[in-house]
């Protein structure tokens, strides 16, 4: 077949998986959505693509585990355990615009670092198969958002001061892309649980502003007044700890001003943001590395 004769549309997908069959509801969906889509099922036959059309993809998504061929055998492909990992690196270096999106079945975290730092993030094959707009969604995102860094969604209390300089630093200092706001965003007729996990679904990094908004006392407390975050930061960011989990390290605490921590948190890196977001952008930048 002469993939060189075909013209790239608007969008054009390359995706390499060994098992097709599996993912063809999925493929045709994207055909359906405007996607050139071209399916290959080894390695080897992804490069000779990649190399007789010069890239020329939108972006490409890559299965994790492949048997190995005998023209592509990377010694850190570790027998097939992470042989797309192993693409994704000779095809970063040969054409490094092009955004590399991860497809894996049991997501591990160097798999999940890997993508997360050197390409456009990963997505799930039980999440896509169930929900195919995420698929959508996970793709556009790399396509439109290449080079504009990841996407942000900020968990933020009644400081709205501290909210304003939080989302200034992140797109005047770091040049990232608007962050997600929930109150800032449509409704569209969801509930308010709806709209949050929508617009949670494709997010790449989390900023938790904990300030003292709420009172705290317990039935054995004295009239000491104690501060705490509202319940809405806590819940948020509960639900973004269990979907990335801890050591991901993308949840990022930000806290201002004397206030009760949960009990559960002991032990977890936050930075104090009590003298201004500005102030304190250094600390954050280290917490971005791989990032900017």
């Amino acid at each position: 077949m002469g993939y060189a004769e075909k013209t790239p549309g608007p969008r054009s997908l390359l995706w390499v998986d060994d098992d097709l069959l599996t993912l063809s509801p999925l493929l045709w969906r994207l055909k359906d959505e405007g996607y050139e889509v071209v399916p290959v099922s080894a390695p080897a036959e992804a490069i000779q693509v990649l190399r007789e059309r010069g890239g020329s993809f939108s972006a490409m998504v890559i299965d994790v585990a492949m048997p190995l061929s005998p023209e592509f055998q990377p010694p850190d492909a570790l027998g097939g355990q992470r042989t797309g990992v192993a693409l994704a690196r000779l095809v970063r270096s040969e054409f490094p615009s092009l955004p590399l999106i991860g497809c894996t079945i049991l997501l591990e975290p160097d798999i999940d670092e890997w993508f997360s730092r050197y390409a456009a993030g990963y997505i799930s094959k039980f999440e896509i198969l169930e929900s195919p707009r995420r698929l959508l969604s996970v793709i556009d995102r790399a396509i439109c958002s290449a080079g504009a860094g990841p996407k942000c969604f900020i968990i933020h209390g009644r400081d709205e001061k501290m909210l304003l300089e939080l989302k200034d630093f992140l797109q005047s200092s770091l040049r990232f892309a608007e962050p997600v706001i929930l109150r800032q965003q449509a409704s569209l007729g969801r509930t308010i649980i709806e709209k949050f996990e929508d617009l949670a679904a494709d997010v790449d990094i989390v900023f938790a502003l904990l300030t003292p908004d709420d009172v705290a006392v317990g039935p054995d407390s004295s009239n000491d007044e104690k501060r705490r975050a509202r319940q809405n930061v806590i819940f948020e960011l509960g639900y973004f700890w269990g979907k990335f989990q801890r050591r991901r390290g993308r949840v990022i605490l930000l806290y201002s001003g004397a206030l009760e921590l949960p009990s559960d948190l002991s032990g977890i890196v936050y930075v104090n943001v009590s003298d201004g977001i500005e102030k304190s952008g250094e600390r954050i930048r280290r917490e971005l590395v791989g990032w900017i």
